[in-house]
């Protein structure tokens, strides 16, 4: 492993940087360059994870500030006066820009390091033309599988230090790939990032039983992979979970639907985010964007959830958002991932507001059993009747893709509306030229 510096949150005059450095100790001194100031990092480091013997990285939580908005940045880690890793990002605008320079977005979930050896999903990301290279990346869920190779977890127990090691080796594994003109850790480290985490942050169906994976059988194997995995999320991705985003007319949220899941199912996010998220809908005076780890429009999935993943649909928590949602006085997006399809549907609310679903998922698929298949949404939004819920008619578009890809969103202003142009970008074999495909067009009001 090499040293890491890793962009994330841009916001309009700072953003946050990652350094992650390999053991067997940090380096002592370190600086940042590239901002209107140096900034050295300081002597206290994090060990990650913090329950090996010997920690396998240090990492900081650096901010930079005094930036300019809407401008790109490249920054460079020194250690001992030499340059060892470097990152850019572009710091958002002021406000969303108008037609001719829209913000490009780019959007994916679920991504397999150990199926892209060739780093097909960077180089496609990499190759994009200019007029579709993302000022900001938006990735929700499934950045890593750490219940993977599964024939390695496959009714097998671990000890602590093995889980630790191999979980470790599975993010450096992510985070660090760089090959000639590609590479997943080539593309996160080229553009700044807002990140959550789906169940393979932890592991398939967290915070529920797997019946595959003995480690979490009981309570105590359960609370030893969260921690490890937690601390690694913090670390690499992000120890935020919520994201908020203003570009006037447009309003985004962000928010990580799976570290707060409740084993019973009645929560997939704290009561205070979820209060959060529910007024911001409710207070919309434009066009908003939601980024959920999970599709809102499903049906309930029983039995089988036991055996295969739990969806928001099936949490207590479901009739408020779907309540909120219904309500809401301008159109919203909603972005997400971890079906390893695409797909775009719109719901036709009874006042006339719209909610558009975009799925982009997956980047890499893990495993060709776990995908492969392109699934409708139901016919009418919720799907089962919600008491203060109006049924609403769901359309849907004419993309079925789940092959490897990810989308972009070009956000642009007019007036007080927004327009979108969504592209879903398929990989191909070594993502030497990906492929667009029209996706979902339109003006937001």
């Amino acid at each position: 492993m090499t040293p890491l510096l890793l962009p994330r949150e841009p916001g309009t005059t700072s953003a946050w940087l990652d350094v992650v450095w390999p053991a067997p100790s940090p380096p002592a001194p370190a600086e940042i360059r590239g901002g209107p100031a140096t900034v050295q990092l300081g002597p206290t480091w994090t060990p990650v994870p913090s329950s090996l013997p010997q920690p396998a990285a240090f990492y900081q939580r650096v901010q930079v500030s005094g930036l300019t908005p809407g401008s790109r940045y490249l920054f460079v880690l020194i250690a001992s006066g030499l340059p060892v890793a470097s990152c850019g990002l572009a710091t958002m605008p002021t406000a969303l820009p108008q037609v001719g320079t829209p913000l490009m977005m780019l959007t994916s979930s679920c991504f397999s390091v150990y199926r892209d050896a060739a780093g097909a999903m960077g180089r496609a990301a990499l190759r994009l033309p200019a007029t579709a290279a993302p000022h900001v990346a938006l990735l929700t869920g499934d950045q890593v599988y750490l219940d993977t190779p599964i024939a390695h977890f496959l009714l097998a127990f671990h000890t602590p230090t093995q889980l630790a090691a191999e979980f470790t080796a599975n993010y450096v594994a992510t985070w660090s790939q760089r090959l000639p003109d590609g590479g997943f850790g080539a593309f996160a480290a080229s553009v700044g990032a807002f990140l959550s985490g789906d169940d393979h942050e932890l592991w398939n169906n967290a915070p529920s039983v797997a019946p595959h994976l003995p480690d979490t059988w009981f309570g105590a194997g359960r609370a030893l992979w969260t921690e490890l995995a937690t601390e690694l999320f913090n670390a690499y991705q992000t120890p935020q979970r919520f994201h908020e985003i203003e570009l006037p007319p447009l309003s985004v949220r962000i928010v990580d639907t799976r570290f707060s899941r409740s084993g019973d199912r009645s929560r997939f996010m704290d009561p205070q985010t979820l209060a959060q998220i529910t007024g911001w809908l409710a207070n919309l005076t434009g066009p908003g964007i939601l980024a959920l780890g999970q599709p809102i429009l499903g049906q309930r999935t029983g039995p089988r959830g036991y055996i295969s993943d739990w969806t928001l649909v099936d949490y207590d928590q479901y009739a408020d958002l779907a309540r909120a949602l219904s309500l809401v006085q301008h159109d919203v997006i909603v972005i997400t991932g971890d079906v390893h399809f695409g797909r775009v549907s719109q719901v036709q609310l009874p006042n006339g507001r719209k909610i558009v679903e975009i799925i982009a998922s997956p980047m890499i698929l893990v495993d060709d059993r776990a995908g492969r298949k392109w699934r409708p949404p139901p016919q009418t939004f919720p799907a089962f009747p919600i008491p203060g819920v109006v049924s609403s008619p769901v359309s849907v578009g004419p993309l079925q893709k789940f092959d490897n890809q990810f989308a972009t969103l070009a956000l642009w202003a007019e007036g007080g509306s927004v327009r979108l142009d969504h592209t879903c970008w398929l990989v191909g074999g070594d993502g030497s030229n990906p492929q667009p495909v029209p996706g979902y067009s339109g003006r937001l009001n």
